[in-house]
Order: structure tokens, then sequence, then C-alpha cells
């Protein structure tokens, strides 16, 4: 059953911190996932908000290369990054992201390779090419970009908890423990 909608808790939807709505979005998905839901099924923009979250997450964690080292430099999970902050009008962070993609093209096969052939950890040679401390200059708040975007998706299903998995367990076919 491929999912047409966003879903979070009613609680998140109306708690004082913009994070929750993200968290909960994300909590959905992560269910999904251990409940064998494909992720062809999921709902792109649910999906786009949970990697969306996860670049800014790991970006503020360990800088542009953990994210790089973490994601693989997947083109296709890029590639929802910068649907997201397109929609999401984190113009910002998008023209951060845009930046650092044009610093890994510019990065050679090899070094790319070695990269990743390394440990990752400050002795990784590579790890300082790909980091820039500008990301800590921006000063969009994206987590406030993000709950509002969420909040006002035109598919957005707003539920309370015990609804929420009650959908769910239609969505698997199957009870989820809970």
């Amino acid at each position: 059953m491929e999912i047409q909608e966003i879903i979070i808790s009613d609680n998140a939807f109306n708690h004082s911190d913009p994070r929750q709505v993200i968290l909960s979005n994300i909590s959905v998905i992560n269910l999904l996932r251990e409940e064998g839901v494909d992720e062809e099924l999921l709902f792109e923009d649910g999906l786009i908000s949970y990697l969306v979250d996860y670049y800014f997450s790991q970006v503020s964690e360990g800088g542009f290369s953990q994210f790089v080292w973490n994601s693989k430099w997947s083109e296709d999970i890029n590639e929802m990054i910068v649907e997201g902050l397109t929609q999401l009008q984190a113009v910002e962070h998008l023209a951060y992201f845009e930046k650092q993609q044009r610093r890994m093209k510019a990065l050679s096969a090899i070094k790319k390779k070695k990269f990743f052939e390394l440990p990752f950890s400050d002795k990784n040679p590579i790890k300082t090419t790909i980091d820039d401390n500008s990301f800590t200059a921006i000063a969009e708040d994206l987590i406030q970009l993000h709950s509002d975007w969420i909040k006002n998706h035109p598919q957005l299903t707003v539920l309370p908890i015990a609804d929420m998995f009650e959908k769910l367990e239609t969505i698997v076919g199957h009870s989820i423990s809970r």
C-alpha cells in the first residue's frame, strides 16, 4: 500500500518545540521501515523530511564530512535533500549544500576513494578538505522552517497516538507492538 501522506501525532503538532513535529515524522518513517514497508512505498515528502533532518543532524554533530561519510555520498539522498531544502524555502541551507556538492564534485575520484577507505576521524586527511565551517554561520532556522513546512503540508494527517497506530497497522497489514 503506497502511503500518500505525512502522519504525525497530535501531541507533536501541538507541542511548543518545533522539533517535535519533525521527530514524529521520523518515528513514523522508522516504524514503517522496521515493519518492512518498502522505501518506494513511503510518502516521498515524508522521506524528504526524514532525509533533511538526517543531513542537518549529521552536519551539526560532525561537520559536512560526517554527512558524506555516513550517507556514502549517495546521489539519490542528495537529490532528495536538495528537493527538501527547496520546498522548505531554506535558501541559505540550500546554498550551503549546493556549494558543498560542488566541492565534492571537484574532489578527485582518488581522494574520494581514499576518504572512504580510511577510518572516519580527524586523522583522515581528506576530512578537512570536505569540511566547511561556514555551516555554523547560517542564520536561517532550519528546524523552524522544517516544522512549519510539515505543519502546513497539504497531505498532513494529525492523529492521537492510538489512532496513529491503528492507521499504521492498516498500512503494514498487521498489528504493531507498542
